[in-house]
Parts: C-alpha cells; structure tokens; sequence
C-alpha cells in the first residue's frame, strides 16, 4: 500500500466524480490506474509499428554510414575544384 500526493484541483475533480458515481475515490483512482495500465500494455513500441518499413526504401548500398564521412569530403573537395 502506498499513498499518492494530488494537486488540489485533481482531487476536488476526483471527490466530484466520486459523488456523481457513487464510487469512493480510492476506487476511482484504482480503476483510473488499473486503466492506465492496461492502455500501457497493449501500446505497440514505436520499433514495433515502423518495423515493416525499415530498410524498406533502401538505396541497395549497404555500406553508406561506413563511407558517408568520405562522400562529403569528395562533394566538398569537387566544389571547391570548380
């Protein structure tokens, strides 16, 4: 068991939906938590929902962040040459 500190508008709001209810607020609150993680749960991870578009527009070049330093020097030395 633990207790939670709450901003005073957040309790007035939860003693009047508590009233409306006919619900005490610490069930409110526990269905309010039990909510929150659930939602939690069955949120999909940001990986998960981009995962089939990985890689997915690829250029077939394979080694650009090894080579990337080297093709912005070449881009530089050429403008400069011209």
């Amino acid at each position: 068991m633990f207790s939670v500190r709450l901003p005073d508008d957040l309790e007035k709001k939860i003693k009047i939906l508590s009233e409306k209810k006919k619900l005490n607020k610490s069930e409110i609150v526990r269905e309010a938590i039990q909510e929150y993680i659930a939602k939690d749960e069955t949120e999909e991870h940001p990986y998960t929902l981009g995962e089939d578009l990985f890689g997915r527009y690829s250029s077939g070049n394979s080694n650009l962040s090894d080579t990337y330093k080297e093709g912005v020097k070449e881009k530089i030395r050429a403008k400069r040459s011209d």
